[in-house]
């Protein structure tokens, strides 16, 4: 049986495995599913979002997209469905942070590297001033500090975390470990409830 020929069709896109960050599949011309239309509801319609869905399912995509269109607007989304419908009118600083890999062998050793994650979310947002609470291994003494470093900006924050469950998922079987880090999680946990008066509070994971 011969082949059908394929006449006037664009080459295929090459599929994006291993690629999360939304710049890096436009710029390299990878094949994407639209579905940003979603985004726009889903920032119109809800404050506090939470998904939980199975590994390789595209979070951290969807982080990365929500990342950019908080930053800088839907300028790098032509040709989707989001593009010219984003409904925010400013841009925002975004605490972005990852869980992923975190080193959370022990309670201390979790809170000192959570320490380390928001300073460098913040630094990278563009708090240049967290870079002076580097080093900081207590949380509760991390959040009083970071006062100082957002108390002059009036700006909203969007807080975005992905892979948030890792450090518990990773110890279901090691009860007293588990214990220990959730506690750790509750203090994070309350400290970004209270960041209301500053987020407009978008959780990815």
């Amino acid at each position: 049986m011969r082949a059908n020929k394929v006449t006037n069709e664009q080459p295929l896109k090459p599929i994006p495995l291993s690629v999360s960050s939304w710049n890096n599949l436009v710029e390299q011309n990878k094949l994407i599913v639209d579905k940003t239309a979603k985004l726009g509801q889903l920032v119109t319609f809800f404050d506090y979002v939470f998904f939980s869905r199975p590994r390789r399912m595209g979070k951290t995509t969807l982080c990365s997209m929500l990342q950019e269109l908080f930053t800088h607007g839907d300028q790098h989304f032509a040709g989707t469905a989001i593009y010219g419908n984003w409904p925010e009118t400013q841009t925002y600083p975004v605490i972005s942070m990852s869980f992923d890999g975190i080193d959370c062998q022990n309670a201390s050793t979790f809170e000192a590297n959570l320490c380390k994650i928001v300073i460098d979310a913040y630094y990278d947002a563009g708090f240049k001033d967290a870079l002076k609470l580097v080093g900081t291994t207590s949380f509760a003494r991390l959040t009083s500090l970071l006062k100082g470093v957002v108390d002059d900006n009036d700006q909203e924050l969007v807080f975005l975390i992905d892979e948030w469950d890792h450090p518990l998922s990773k110890h279901l079987d090691e009860p007293q470990l588990f214990a220990s880090l959730q506690s750790v999680m509750a203090k994070f946990s309350g400290w970004l409830r209270l960041q209301n008066a500053h987020a407009s509070g978008r959780f990815g994971n």
